[in-house]
């Protein structure tokens, strides 16, 4: 499976665990996954910063989904087209569209 196709499944907004997400990373397209992994503690501390509500109940390590886009982008298709938008769907869609023009 392609990269991209593999990145579609996944939701902008949402918080993943961390070890089943790079699990089905690495069996969909053979590749080690790339992106920086949070502790359940530093979630809930972005979350809180952030100060626009949502929660976070985990315990084990999380990523989100906006992240592992960018850095899949960054890392495969050397685009960081996505840093010029500011919201995470917007920056998620972007990684996307890099990976997908790279035919990743």
């Amino acid at each position: 499976m392609k990269v991209s196709e593999w990145l579609a499944k996944l939701d902008s907004h949402t918080i993943y665990d961390a070890q089943e997400t790079a699990d089905d990373f690495k069996k969909e397209t053979g590749l080690e996954p790339c992106w920086h992994v949070h502790s359940a503690r530093e979630i809930i501390g972005m979350i809180k910063a952030r100060g626009l509500g949502g929660s976070f109940h985990g315990e084990e390590p999380a990523i989100s989904g906006y992240e592992v886009a960018e850095a899949l982008a960054e890392t495969l298709a050397k685009s960081e087209s996505h840093r010029k938008f500011h919201g995470r769907g917007s920056r998620f869609d972007a990684a996307l569209m890099a990976l997908q023009q790279a035919n990743m």
